[in-house]
């Protein structure tokens, strides 16, 4: 989205991250997406790279992040 809310979503807790659950709003390796698919009713997954994020999408995580933060 090109906003500076979408930096701190995309730049949390892993140095270069491919997957990232976008209900929760954390970052996660490739081994955990696997596990994070196979609960959606709790995560939603996403690749940081391949997928396409809408503004909603990215301010979960942003609105998720801020509150622990």
């Amino acid at each position: 989205s090109g906003s500076p809310n979408a930096i701190l979503f995309f730049s949390f807790l892993l140095p270069d991250p491919d997957w990232a659950s976008h209900s929760l709003g954390i970052f996660i390796c490739l081994n955990c997406s696997g596990i994070h698919r196979s609960i959606p009713q709790v995560s939603k997954v996403k690749s940081v790279r391949l997928d396409d994020w809408d503004d909603a999408q990215v301010e979960v995580g942003v609105t998720k992040n801020s509150t622990t933060h």
